[in-house]
């Protein structure tokens, strides 16, 4: 019995054996199995591909007209507009007091016509002089001029000058007085103002019977037919622009094209900064001042491009790569890339165009590594 139960014994224990032997076998012959790794593929493409950069800013007129009173503390006697009408070029605006200025007028007006009529008195008794005693007559002239005030002008002493000296002086004061005349009628006219512009009130800062102040426009006209984009931005991007060049205006989903219609070379000296003016055509008033709009830069674009996505590179002390899958494995690829748009880049050298390159799972996988692909753009059920 007991040979019986040492024979069983020493069976079980060679079974036990057994069992672990081949476990370990088997274990040994899955540990050298080459482990598959699941990645997502793409087929590489050729596309247009462009480089850009959008700028934040909000709406201004281009055209914009401050008028400013040339006598302030005058008062106001007439308003012929409202703010928001719209207005052309030498449509009335204002008008200020013209009582003073009147006043100059028939002054100055009253001094013209003296000076005038002193010039006849001259010439004819000049003309008188040449047929008498013309030395005689001349002193009599002259005495005669020189004692008489005309518009309340001073006249200078007259010396002992030949015989149309006289004349000369008396057309001299009558064109003095012309000029004081005329300046009046000018001052006149500047007591009323008209738009230098076409566009729409915007500003009124005057308020009729009272006077108008000099520290502030009396009124502003708005032209919004053109409207202008104002930004500042580096060297790098002034240095990738050029006067002329078009460019997109998102407002509120709407595009506009713009154009650049200065790029000034100083920059502001507060913020190193260069001054970036866009241009933007509205003469059909669908965008408006005040708004806030998107400016898009093409700064670079190519056409038929092999673009693939940015995040499917991988960067190391030799340079960018990818893996490209081929019968269920990868290989390592270098690439050398081009245009970036931020999300997908241009490869210049490295890829052709119908090669199926990891977009997912490229962290995990080795050179020449196999691969299982469970999903991409020919196998999303996978």
């Amino acid at each position: 019995m007991e040979k019986k139960m040492d024979a069983l014994l020493k069976y079980t224990i060679m079974l036990i054996m057994i069992n672990i032997i081949l476990s370990g076998c088997q274990m040994k012959v899955s540990d050298n199995r080459e482990k598959e790794v699941a990645v997502e593929v793409m087929e590489v493409k050729k596309k247009s591909i462009s480089k850009n950069v959008v700028l934040n800013t909000y709406l201004q007129p281009k055209k914009n007209a401050i008028i400013l009173a040339k006598t302030p503390g005058l008062t106001v006697t007439n308003i012929g507009v409202n703010i928001g009408d719209a207005v052309t070029e030498g449509d009335f605006l204002f008008e200020l007091d013209k009582s003073i200025i009147r006043t100059q007028i028939e002054q100055s007006k009253q001094a013209y016509d003296l000076a005038r009529r002193n010039y006849e008195e001259q010439k004819n008794r000049y003309e008188e002089a040449n047929d008498t005693n013309e030395e005689n007559s001349l002193q009599a002239l002259e005495a005669m001029y020189r004692n008489k005030a005309i518009g309340g002008l001073q006249i200078p002493s007259i010396p002992q000058q030949d015989k149309g000296s006289i004349l000369a002086v008396a057309m001299n004061q009558v064109e003095q007085a012309r000029m004081a005349y005329s300046a009046a009628l000018s001052q006149l006219k500047e007591m009323e103002y008209y738009s230098p512009i076409s566009g729409y009130v915007s500003q009124i800062n005057i308020n009729e019977n009272q006077p108008v102040l000099g520290t502030q426009a009396a009124m502003v006209i708005t032209n919004i037919e053109n409207l202008k984009a104002s930004v500042n931005i580096s060297k790098s991007l002034f240095e990738s622009l050029k006067e002329g060049q078009m460019v997109m205006v998102n407002v509120d989903d709407t595009e506009f094209n713009g154009r650049i219609s200065n790029l000034s070379p100083i920059p502001d000296l507060s913020s190193n900064l260069y001054l970036l003016e866009i241009e933007i055509n509205n003469k059909d008033k669908k965008s408006w001042v005040g708004a806030f709009s998107n400016i898009l830069i093409e700064l670079d674009k190519k056409d038929s491009a092999t673009v693939i996505p940015k995040s499917a590179i991988l960067e190391d002390s030799k340079g960018k790569y990818v893996f490209v899958e081929q019968n269920n494995r990868v290989y390592r690829r270098k690439v050398d890339i081009g245009i970036d748009d931020g999300g997908d880049v241009e490869v210049v050298n490295g890829l052709n165009e119908g090669e199926k390159i990891v977009i997912k799972g490229q962290q995990f996988v080795k050179d020449r590594g196999a691969v299982i692909i469970v999903r991409g753009e020919e196998n999303e059920n996978l």
